[in-house]
C-alpha cells in the first residue's frame, strides 16, 4: 500500500516589527495598535527583558557548542560565537513567546474583552476612578486595585468594583471601607479558583470559611440599589405582567413555531401507534 502524500508545508513568517520601537512606551503603543497580530503588553515580561538585556550588555557575546553529523556519520563539535541581545525591546519579543508570559498575556486579553462591553454607566465609573485625569485618583480602593501586581487579579477586582458602584448606592465613607473588605474576600476566592484551574491543591475548609465570611458581610451591609436599577427592574416586571395578561386574555397569540421532527419524536410516535394497535 502506497504512502499518502502529505500536504506541502508552508513556512509562516511574521511581518517584521519596525526598528523604531525603542522604549517601553513605544512598545506598548505598537502592541495596542496591532492587537490582531500581537499579544497585549505584559509588565512581568518587560521587567525580565530589561534585566536580561542589562546582563547581556556586560558581555555582549557568548559561545555555544554546535554538534553536527556528517554524511559518513561522524560527529563534529564546533564552538560558535553568538551575539547577545542587549536591547530590552528585542529581548521582550524573544521572551514573550515563553509559556509563562504567553499565559499572562492571554489572561489580560480575556479581561480586556470583558471590559469592552461596559454600558454607559459603567464606563462613567471607569472614567471617574481609573482615568489618568480623574478627580478621584486618590480614591482608596482605586489605588489599592492599581497596586495589585497580577494583571488578571487586578482586572477582576476592577470589574467587581465597577459592578458594585454601578448597582448600589455606596458613599465615600463607611460604605467604601466595607466594599474594600468585600473585594478583598472576593480576590482571595478568585486566587483559590485560579490555583485550582492551574492544578494546584486548595484547602476546602479555608474556601468555605471565605465564602461564609463574604456572604455574611454582604448580608450585613444591606446596601440600597440605585434608583435607576430599581426603575429598570420595575419596568421589566410590568412588561412581563402585561404580556402575561395579554396571553391569558387571548389578546396576544405568539406565532406558532415549527420544529423539524427528530429521533425522540419518532420514538414517541412509534410508541403511541403500538399502543393504539393493542387497543384495537
Amino acid at each position: 500500500m502506497g504512502r499518502i502524500a502529505s500536504a506541502p508545508k508552508t513556512k509562516y513568517r511574521r511581518k517584521n516589527r519596525p526598528d523604531s520601537i525603542k522604549t517601553k512606551e513605544d512598545l506598548i503603543f505598537y502592541l495596542n495598535s496591532h492587537e490582531d497580530s500581537e499579544l497585549p503588553f505584559v509588565e512581568d515580561c518587560w521587567n525580565a527583558a530589561v534585566i536580561k538585556a542589562t546582563e547581556n550588555s556586560k558581555k555582549e557575546v557568548s559561545t555555544k557548542n554546535i554538534i553536527t553529523k556528517t554524511a559518513d556519520g561522524d560527529v563534529i563539535k564546533e564552538e560558535k560565537t553568538i551575539k547577545l541581545i542587549t536591547d530590552p525591546v528585542k529581548q521582550y519579543f524573544k521572551m514573550c513567546g515563553l509559556n509563562v508570559y504567553k499565559k499572562k498575556a492571554m489572561e489580560i486579553k480575556t479581561q480586556k474583552r470583558l471590559t469592552e462591553h461596559l454600558d454607559e454607566h459603567e464606563q462613567e465609573i471607569v472614567e471617574t476612578y481609573f482615568s489618568d485625569n480623574s478627580e478621584k485618583l486618590n480614591d482608596e480602593i482605586a489605588q489599592w486595585i492599581g497596586s495589585i501586581v497580577n494583571p488578571s487579579e487586578r482586572e477582576y477586582v476592577k470589574g467587581r468594583y465597577i459592578n458594585y458602584m454601578n448597582n448600589y448606592e455606596i458613599n465615600d465613607g463607611a460604605d467604601k471601607s466595607s466594599l474594600k473588605g468585600v473585594l478583598s474576600l472576593e480576590l482571595a476566592l478568585y486566587r483559590i479558583d485560579a490555583d485550582r484551574a492551574a492544578g494546584k491543591s486548595s484547602v476546602v475548609a479555608e474556601e468555605e470559611k471565605l465564602r461564609k465570611a463574604l456572604r455574611e458581610t454582604f448580608e450585613a451591609l444591606k446596601w440600597n440599589k440605585k434608583q435607576r436599577n430599581i426603575r429598570e427592574e420595575l419596568a421589566q416586571n410590568k412588561f412581563t405582567v402585561w404580556l402575561d395578561n395579554m396571553v391569558k386574555e387571548g389578546e396576544f397569540v405568539p406565532n406558532p413555531k415549527h420544529y423539524e421532527p427528530d429521533e425522540v419524536d419518532f420514538i414517541i410516535e412509534t410508541s403511541i401507534e403500538a399502543q393504539r394497535k393493542m387497543l384495537e
